[in-house]
């Protein structure tokens, strides 16, 4: 409860807050009263299984607090469906071996061991919660499968709004791992980036519930927005009703092109 009222009256102010409990007093009692509710799904997805570690399971923000700032706009874990996040990079058709693949929110790092099976020149996930990425640095340390293309892994332990991106052509990818005043910070930063360094760079955004930003901003256009559907055995382990997962594709309109496929 203690966190549901600190993020309620970060996001609303006092006035706000105390107008919202008059429309519904429960609303500091319940996780979140805007979420879609969950279905039955499989306690451990079959990729855990196969590859001997542990992305599966849902946290919710309470869940992983942290004492610091950045837990108001934190919207907890859950993992990205591996057949879906394989069909995004296949749809990118960019030479992976040109860029640096960047996950803001990394979780437990399941989007960092896919990422891993595409050449990508190096993976870097960004972790605000030192539990989530423990678990990263061991589930990246475990993961050595055949089809792995890319072992130059890095996992940080910090906030997303402050991470100082890296040269050269990106994927950024984001799982709607925070609120907006992070997104914003996030976003603006990704825009002063590209301000000092032109450069290729594509935002892969997974379930865009903010997406106005980036369709607003002038360095980027975007691709592609779709409902990317997930395989059964997915769907057996994930947690909400939607049978696919919405996702977003912008691209940078400054910069080179260092090699479509």
């Amino acid at each position: 409860m203690q966190f549901r009222l600190r993020r309620s009256l970060a996001e609303r102010g006092w006035a706000g807050f105390a107008a919202s409990l008059l429309t519904d007093p429960r609303l500091i009692f319940r996780r979140d009263p805007d979420a879609a509710p969950l279905k039955p799904f499989a306690p451990r997805h079959p990729f855990d299984a196969q590859h001997g570690v542990e992305t599966g399971g849902i946290l919710f923000p309470e869940d992983l607090s942290t004492g610091k700032p950045g837990d108001l706009c934190n919207n907890g874990y859950f993992g990205i469906a591996p057949s879906v996040f394989r069909q995004i990079c296949d749809r990118l058709a960019i030479d992976y071996r040109a860029f640096t693949f960047v996950d803001l929110g990394s979780g437990k790092g399941r989007a960092l061991l896919l990422a891993s099976e595409f050449p990508f020149r190096a993976i870097v996930g960004v972790e605000l919660s030192p539990r989530l990425h423990r678990a990263a640095m061991e589930n990246v340390a475990h993961y050595r499968p055949p089809a792995q293309r890319c072992t130059n892994i890095l996992c940080v332990e910090g906030d997303a709004a402050e991470y100082r991106l890296p040269a050269g052509p990106l994927v950024l990818y984001m799982w709607n791992a925070f609120e907006g005043p992070v997104f914003e910070k996030v976003v603006t930063a990704l825009e002063d980036s590209l301000q000092r360094d032109p450069r290729e760079v594509y935002v892969v955004y997974v379930h865009p519930e903010l997406d106005r930003r980036l369709a607003g901003s002038p360095c980027f256009r975007r691709l592609w927005f779709s409902e990317i559907e997930m395989s059964e055995e997915d769907y057996q382990a994930y947690a909400f009703p939607p049978h696919a997962e919405v996702c977003t594709v912008y691209r940078s309109v400054t910069g080179e092109t260092p090699g479509r496929t």
